[in-house]
């Protein structure tokens, strides 16, 4: 008898065993994915740079086979190639002081085309292994903290209703209108004759330090966009500029 009971209280112990660990397994894995990973992609970018097109065109690929992923892009366009032949419609020195106080943190140069991610790691922007794997590193490792918006549209105005959470090590809160695509026909400068597409080509930028960890706040839609499609990319930053939370909504 007691032959009997003593491989049935082992076979007992391990089923036991075999059931916690699997239990805690799912929970260590629930852990895991409970905080999501992304991926901020700034491209610095300038129709009147003859190497930029193929920036554009990756960025374009890249938004594609991402786009069930957490990987969010903005173009901006530069302003200091306007006075070398070709002026550049979507342009804005905003953007030019937003790629140099990058630059100044990860003591790189200013050049076109190039790409941040998530604040911390930059590359030449038509870079396809590159871009690639910086994207694949950071949507294994760097985890959103919380941000959540939605946008209502009515003509010359944008409300915007957003919660941090407790986001408590961000600096800014940053809001980017984006014109989701276009073209241009250029007629002079390096790309003369070319027709060149853009996709999330930044148009409105509004940046906020000192801000509530949720409330409402507004954006003008320019003249030029109030018939074309756009969305609204959200973001939070440190004092090094790391990115921090991500997202982009559409706007109906």
């Amino acid at each position: 008898m007691k032959k009997v009971i003593l491989p049935a209280l082992l076979l007992i112990t391990f089923l036991f065993a075999f059931t916690y660990w699997k239990k805690d397994s799912a929970l260590i894995d629930k852990a895991k994915t409970s905080s999501e990973s992304f991926a901020l992609v700034e491209l610095f970018t300038s129709e009147g740079c003859s190497s930029c097109p193929s920036a554009d065109a990756l960025i374009s690929k890249i938004k594609s086979e991402y786009q069930n992923k957490p990987v969010f892009i903005i173009s901006y366009h530069v302003d200091y190639w306007n006075r070398l032949g070709w002026f550049d419609r979507f342009s804005s020195p905003d953007y030019s002081i937003r790629q140099t106080n990058y630059a100044r943190k990860l003591r790189t140069s200013v050049y076109t085309p190039q790409v941040v991610v998530n604040g911390n790691t930059e590359s030449v922007g038509s870079n396809s292994a590159k871009l690639h794997d910086i994207i694949n590193k950071n949507l294994k490792s760097a985890k959103q903290q919380k941000i959540s918006f939605s946008a209502k549209r009515s003509n010359h105005e944008i409300t915007i209703d957003y919660d941090l959470g407790k986001n408590e090590r961000a600096e800014t809160l940053n809001f980017v209108l984006l014109q989701n695509e276009a073209s241009s026909k250029i007629k002079s400068g390096e790309n003369n004759g070319r027709n060149l597409h853009h996709v999330n080509i930044a148009r409105e930028i509004k940046s906020f330090t000192d801000y509530k960890s949720s409330g409402s706040i507004k954006m003008r839609i320019p003249d030029d966009l109030l018939k074309e499609d756009l969305s609204l990319a959200g973001f939070t930053q440190g004092k090094n500029l790391e990115i921090f939370s991500a997202e982009i909504i559409s706007l109906k």
